[in-house]
């Protein structure tokens, strides 16, 4: 499916945790609570389970935090993660520096660190990397949101700990695709016999990627591998056990090849609806709320007792919300209806009603904060009476009279398909429907579980 970015905007998030009076140097103020010392768990809230816990196949964003915390480093790592102070992709991990870059930015060569272990003992090598990024090319493997990352990238090759890039363009964003997109996974546990061995990376990425024997067999095999509800990495924190539909605990990695973590355990526990995880966050069977509703925030978690056991937090975070259209569709191959149907929602009153103010429109896809943002791109604007200019310029006419526009014989008539989980979803939906039936174009509403939503997209 592809997308056209629209109703876009901001979010604004929220945290809350725990800070109980109890301990030293707590305090409702969030007061410096001494010299961290190791021990102790801290219990998670999560808004939804996981699809999977593979890096190359998950589509889901718990899944993400589940794997890879908050700097690309918990259960799997990344080669290269981001520096805080400034959010420069500049922090190896499990290589020893950012790449060397070629004249042509065409090459990138990486030196890949050594001592470390995987958590079942076994080194971390260059073939990790290697078989990673060729199982993520792998045609037949479930991993097309990764695999849309590399199709620049033309050949790897690996002479002791280094590994070599080749890719077709130069691009800005080479380094994020190569070195932050793909979490490193164990050779020896998802390709135990070996079936890869027998082809290149540029055997992958041809003809022989859909009709090589050893890569059909591979794909099926990679696609329900154990390892991806168990999974097994390089990071901080090992995988322990995953009650579906309950909780994902994760302990430390005391054999880790950097600092080691303090918390002796994360306990993930999954708690789909917001009212009830307030409630469990309250009486203390969670520690952090990573986010809160923003009607909770501004109107649920305040008041001196509140204050006295909780640290409340606003933040930024790099996110946004789209609808995304199907341009396969007949209704949303132009263009123009595309723009239509931004102009048709009044976005701000939308964050004003929905959130509280907290969260801005959309301009681009880029974070406004960061220096990749372009303030000279505005975000389209309200404008009612230019989208029906634009459906009507486009050939959507109603021309029976039945209400509904129609062209060539079809009614705008579309299904919005979202998931169950959503909170924004119960307070949109309606909105859109209603500006949308104004000028006569019907939305029918389907909310399915997030992985069937997934895999419908695909």
């Amino acid at each position: 499916m592809r997308r056209a970015v629209a109703l876009c905007f901001v979010v604004t998030s929220f945290l809350v945790g725990c800070s109980r009076p109890d301990r030293p140097g707590a305090s409702g103020s969030g007061a410096d609570a001494g010299t961290p010392v190791s021990g102790d768990w801290v219990i998670v809230r999560y808004e939804g389970e996981p699809d999977t816990l593979n890096p190359l196949t998950s589509s889901s964003s718990v899944a993400n935090y589940a794997m890879f915390g908050m700097n690309n480093s918990q259960i799997y790592e990344l080669m290269l993660g981001y520096n805080t102070n400034d959010w420069s992709l500049t922090q190896p991990i499990l290589v020893e520096a950012p790449p060397e870059v070629s004249e042509d930015h065409l090459t990138y060569t990486f030196t890949t660190r050594e001592g470390i272990k995987w958590h079942d003992g076994q080194p971390f090598t260059p073939e990790d990397v290697l078989f990673t990024f060729k199982a993520a090319m792998c045609p037949l493997v479930d991993s097309a949101p990764v695999r849309s990352y590399l199709t620049e990238l033309k050949d790897i090759q690996v002479n002791g700990r280094t590994i070599r890039f080749f890719l077709s363009k130069a691009s800005v964003f080479n380094v994020i695709n190569l070195a932050n997109t793909l979490a490193i996974i164990p050779k020896h546990v998802f390709d135990a016999g070996g079936l890869l061995d027998a082809v290149t990376y540029k055997d992958i990425i041809g003809p022989k990627g859909t009709t090589d024997p050893n890569i059909k067999k591979f794909a099926e095999q990679f696609n329900n591998h154990p390892a991806s509800r168990a999974p097994i990495g390089t990071g901080p924190y090992k995988f322990e056990k995953w009650d579906t539909g309950r909780e994902i605990v994760l302990k430390r990695n005391d054999d880790y090849w950097r600092a080691k973590p303090y918390l002796d355990k994360i306990i993930i526990r999954i708690i789909q609806d917001y009212p009830a995880a307030l409630t469990a966050l309250k009486a203390g069977e969670i520690d952090l709320q990573p986010r809160l509703l923003p009607i909770q925030y501004a109107q649920q978690t305040s008041g001196a007792a509140f204050d006295q056991q909780f640290v409340k937090a606003k933040y930024s975070i790099p996110s946004y919300y789209y609808i995304g259209w199907n341009e396969d569709r007949p209704f949303f191959k132009d263009k123009r209806v595309r723009q239509a149907m931004t102009m048709l929602v009044d976005r701000q009153q939308m964050i004003q009603a929905i959130r509280f103010g907290l969260g801005s429109v959309a301009a681009s896809h880029f974070n406004p904060a960061s220096k990749q943002f372009n303030p000279n791109i505005k975000p389209w604007p309200y404008d009612p009476k230019r989208a029906v200019e634009l459906l009507e310029e486009a050939g959507w006419i109603d021309h029976d009279g039945d209400g509904i526009r129609d062209k060539d014989g079809v009614k705008f008539s579309f299904e919005f398909q979202g998931y169950n989980g959503s909170t924004i979803l119960p307070q949109l939906m309606p909105i859109v429907r209603e500006e949308f039936r104004k000028v006569g174009i019907e939305m029918k509403e389907r909310i399915i579980e997030y992985n069937v939503l997934t895999q419908n997209l695909k």
